[in-house]
């Protein structure tokens, strides 16, 4: 996916502007104004800034972390996450997807894999893998009201728990030196029975998640198999865990 870094540039100087217009991004950024209206309008179109009588200003859910904006944030670390994360697929496997972005990257080349079957509470995710022709399986359940492209509550839990998986990916807001894994999305009850019901569980964690629990601690990585990394990061680590480091 090319021009990752433009339009996180757009955003965050948005973010910092409020409203603005496409003369004094195209200053701020270093770049034309026809590139800036081009960029704008895939903004637009997915809904993560708005545009009214010369002005352009973020939409109230960009602020929150959408889907689309989180996607783009650190987007190519999480795809040498991804990468790295591959050597755990193989072909007739039974994976379990949370609704991360940083799992929407592993979907990205999944359909490499024959005879391969995906279960997800990503509705993003959902879409995606179903357009690139993987079998792709829904563990329904409500729409987060913390992040609405992620399913949860007991229809979601129901689902997983009537699966037997050989591998879960699944991603957090941040992890600490003692290996706790934290999120505030409110999906780590899915995420452990996933992690339960699979024969390996691989967190992925680009480095800017490596400090200080913040949110609700969802497991440890004492608990689970892996964590892979776009570095090598070990040394953030107490001994104990540095072999779980893949990087």
């Amino acid at each position: 996916m090319k021009d990752d870094g433009a339009f996180i540039n757009t955003v965050e100087y948005l973010k910092a502007a409020g409203k603005s217009d496409v003369k004094k991004i195209a200053e701020e950024l270093g770049i034309s104004e026809s590139t800036v209206r081009r960029k704008l309008e895939v903004l637009e179109k997915k809904g993560i800034v708005k545009r009214d009588r010369g002005e352009v200003e973020l939409c109230e859910e960009a602020y929150t972390g959408s889907f689309e904006y989180r996607t783009q944030k650190h987007a190519s670390e999480k795809r040498a996450i991804a990468l790295k994360a591959l050597r755990f697929v193989k072909d007739g496997d039974v994976v379990f997807l949370d609704g991360s972005t940083s799992t929407f990257f592993i979907g990205e080349y999944l359909s490499e894999f024959d005879n391969l079957k995906v279960v997800t509470n990503g509705i993003d995710t959902l879409s995606f893998l179903a357009k690139n022709g993987v079998s792709v399986y829904s563990t329904g359940g409500q729409a987060n009201p913390d992040n609405r492209a992620v399913l949860t509550g007991e229809i979601a839990l129901g689902t997983v728990k009537k699966v037997r998986a050989n591998v879960c990916f699944f991603s957090a807001g941040a992890i600490d030196k003692n290996g706790d894994i934290y999120d505030s999305s409110g999906t780590g009850e899915v995420i452990n029975e996933m992690i339960n019901r699979s024969d390996l569980a691989v967190f992925l964690c680009d480095s800017t998640k490596m400090l200080a629990g913040t949110g609700i601690k969802i497991c440890s990585l004492f608990d689970i198999d892996y964590a892979v990394t776009e570095k090598d990061v070990r040394e953030f680590f107490v001994p104990e865990l540095r072999k779980k480091i893949i990087f």
